[in-house]
């Protein structure tokens, strides 16, 4: 992520700008995501914006790595299964809200929008890493086979979790929380 700090600019000001960033694409969506309208938004000139993301791109991948770190936090419920769930209920309600839904739309459904092979990784690595935590939890409390990989497990819930958007336009519900969860620590609870 960008530190604008460094460039003069106090941390209130980070925060106004990359929360105007993240409305400004549930208002419009990303095709007509702009510098200008977040601009507006936070109410600071563009010029401002641009010295420091110099593109769209890079300030809706510093936006939504904020909203991930403000809203996907690494629950610690005392279980594998219990952080594992918490995580996953509340990925499943930001993919439920508005903006989780032009996410989806503009990052799974139509990348074509904007080139964003640049920006899905930075995205994705803080996502990877909150659930590297909780795997390395689950291992330490024998709840987990230590050689899970991390980024497969987020991937395989995170698919379990979008299909019921993408293939059937209904709102991700608790039993499929549950199932999903489920469904994976069978496969990866080690064997006695």
């Amino acid at each position: 992520m960008t530190n604008i700090r460094d460039l003069g600019v106090d941390r209130r000001g980070q925060e106004d700008v990359l929360d105007a960033a993240v409305a400004e694409l549930l208002a419009t969506g990303i095709a007509s995501f702009s510098l200008e309208g977040v601009a507006t938004r936070a109410g600071v000139p563009v010029d401002s914006i641009r010295r420091i993301w110099p593109n769209s791109p890079g300030l809706l991948t510093d936006a939504l790595v904020h909203f991930g770190a403000n809203h996907l936090p690494v629950p610690d419920t005392g279980t594998f299964r219990g952080d594992l769930l918490e995580y996953t209920r509340t990925y499943a309600g930001v993919l439920n809200s508005p903006l989780g839904r032009r996410l989806v739309d503009a990052v799974i459904i139509r990348p074509r929008d904007w080139d964003l092979s640049t920006a899905r990784p930075a995205m994705l690595e803080k996502r990877y890493l909150n659930v590297a935590v909780i795997v390395e939890r689950g291992v330490q409390r024998g709840e987990c086979a230590p050689d899970v990989d991390a980024v497969r497990l987020i991937d395989m819930i995170g698919m379990g979790l979008c299909l019921p958007i993408l293939f059937y336009d209904r709102p991700i519900d608790d039993e499929d929380c549950e199932f999903v969860i489920d469904t994976v620590l069978n496969g990866i609870r080690p064997r006695r």
